[in-house]
């Protein structure tokens, strides 16, 4: 999971990304429709209503229709109506497309229209619920003047474990982006406005009950990040694999420079490395953030842009104890006429980066965990070629070393949709063309909001479909938990009860006959159970005893028989 800045225009998609807003702010414009000469698609698909996750039309802008994963093959979406100040709004279904516990067709509201709700971001928290931050009065009180960044905190089962009202994180932030910490809590950071010409960068750990896990330093409300004289804008946070997270700023300490930092805050709140940040870009009065990763080290991948260098991509490695893989000026990704302002950017399977970009076409590229460019494009790989202009694009790993792509385009001045799967070396597959298949079921307006379980073989697509935000899965869509696994004869079906909070697990699985391996892991690799049996071969139903000491969280229960290996999610809560 990543989160950048208002400058991205960004949304939540498969595990993520989000957005850092700020308040005030220039009002972003919707999607600007150019006119184009409509071309007939190569490749066409009917597109299936699916399952409605907003009772309305949403505001059409990343900034204000997300989607994420719940972690067990279904999705969370938080939006707000089309019009003026139309509130805080959540649904969430399962993999199967039926609603979650508690919603329904017609979403919930967690703060009413007229409460002044802007600038909302999100996140799933680990466990399979949601954590939400934004700006706004009391969400239950539209007569209230009091306008602060808020927080709150939806289980899996749908209850609100925050007060309804939202955590108080801030009076005086002016800009913010959170993020789950894995066990059903989350991390805020934010700029808090000391004094008129001086924000500083802050941070909160909270727990699924909305309660302060760190001891005030400097500030009522957090961990002083960077306590030095300039002028700090938050512009990202990834979580760091362990816990913790990496919180990125601009930072103008040095006048007339706004070169990047960031500080690894553990889930302690302690700062292991300088209490003032790492610089990781290069000294410049125009540095933009294109988009951060997780590394498979755990470290940081970070990737921007120069304005004074408008034709190039850049990258850094930050390890996990603060130093920096490559020289300070950071490692050529491509150079393209113009810089994009965003892309999506993803950790590869052999701690490599993905990264991905749309303009007149959509690019991509390769960068080797030593920093070199894996493709030899300079101006990047051709992806696809979209029949219009681009609009949103939205790409995820497909868990296979490839990515799925997805974006809207103007054709003939209506909004489609199109979508392909490339393999590792960009190259479209499943019989695919570059121009991707076109996912239109009428003449409406479609815009690509993201990818949902995108390395399950049955992904999610959320889009907004005549601006009501929608989603289906491509694949078999079957029903159940987690995503569909069947390979050679082994399977194994979704664990049940899940979301489990009880003593035993009951797993049905198919295997040939002989030695089977039935194992648990926690989100850290750790494995909490391994049972052996002899299969007899066919189907088979047994019970394993977990006891009641494990903690709330993600776990992957693993089939291993006859040389092959399934793998299922299960949800642990409270």
């Amino acid at each position: 999971m990543w989160r950048l800045d208002c400058e991205t225009l960004h949304n939540h998609g498969s595990g993520a990304p989000s957005i850092v807003h700020r308040i005030p702010r220039a009002v972003l414009p919707l999607l600007v429709l150019l006119a184009a000469i409509a071309r007939p698609a190569s490749a066409q698909i009917a597109m299936p209503t699916g399952v409605a996750l907003s009772p309305f039309a949403v505001q059409q802008s990343p900034l204000t229709a997300f989607a994420f994963t719940d972690g067990v093959g279904g999705a969370w979406a938080v939006f707000q109506g089309a019009g003026t100040n139309n509130g805080l709004w959540v649904n969430h279904i399962n993999t199967d497309g039926s609603y979650g516990p508690r919603f329904n067709a017609a979403a919930r509201t967690f703060a009413l229209p007229n409460t002044s709700v802007n600038n909302v971001s999100c996140a799933p928290d680990g466990i399979g619920g949601a954590v939400i931050c934004w700006f706004g009065a009391s969400p239950r009180n539209p007569a209230s003047p009091f306008i602060a960044l808020r927080y709150l905190h939806v289980s899996y089962e749908g209850t609100i474990d925050t007060p309804d009202t939202g955590v108080v994180v801030s009076s005086i932030a002016t800009a913010a982006t959170c993020i789950g910490d894995g066990v059903g809590g989350g991390y805020v950071a934010f700029e808090e406005l000391r004094t008129t010409s001086n924000p500083d960068i802050v941070a909160q750990r909270y727990n699924s009950a909305g309660v302060p896990q760190w001891t005030p330093i400097n500030s009522a409300t957090g961990r002083n990040l960077c306590p030095v004289v300039g002028l700090q804008r938050i512009r990202a946070i990834q979580d760091d694999g362990a816990g913790g997270v990496y919180v990125v700023w601009s930072d103008s300490r040095t006048t007339g420079t706004t070169p990047l930092y960031t500080t690894r805050v553990l889930p302690n709140g302690t700062l292991p490395w300088t209490s003032t940040g790492v610089r990781i870009t290069p000294v410049s009065s125009g540095v933009r953030i294109v988009g951060s990763a997780r590394s498979s080290s755990n470290g940081l991948w970070l990737v921007w842009r120069d304005v004074n260098s408008p034709t190039s991509i850049l990258t850094q490695h930050v390890l996990d104890n603060g130093t920096l893989a490559w020289s300070a000026l950071g490692n050529p990704v491509a150079s393209v006429p113009s810089a994009p302002s965003r892309a999506d950017v993803m950790s590869g399977p052999s701690g490599d980066l993905m990264i991905t970009w749309g303009g007149t076409d959509v690019r991509g590229m390769r960068i080797d965990a030593s920093g070199n460019r894996v493709w030899g494009e300079s101006a990047g790989r051709l992806l696809a070629s979209p029949a219009g202009v681009i609009g949103n694009l939205r790409a995820s790993p497909d868990g296979k070393g490839g990515q799925r792509l997805m974006w809207s385009y103007d054709n003939a001045g209506q909004n489609d949709m199109a979508i392909v799967t490339v393999d590792s070396t960009g190259t479209p597959v499943g019989g695919a063309t570059a121009a991707g298949t076109v996912v239109e079921n009428d003449t409406v307006n479609e815009d690509a909001i993201g990818w949902v379980s995108s390395t399950s073989d049955d992904p999610m697509l959320v889009w907004l479909e005549a601006g009501v935000e929608r989603a289906r899965k491509l694949g078999t869509g079957t029903t159940g938990v987690g995503p569909s696994t069947a390979r050679g004869g082994v399977s194994l079906a979704a664990p049940w009860p899940n979301p489990s909070r009880g003593a035993s697990l009951s797993l049905a699985f198919q295997a040939p006959a002989g030695e089977a391996r039935l194992e648990v892991f926690d989100v850290t690799g750790r494995r909490m159970l391994v049972h052996t049996l002899a299969s007899s071969g066919g189907a088979q139903r047994i019970t394993l005893p977990i006891g009641t000491a494990w903690a709330p969280g993600l776990y992957t229960v693993r089939l291993n028989a006859a040389g092959i290996t399934v793998m299922r999610l299960i949800v642990r809560t409270r």
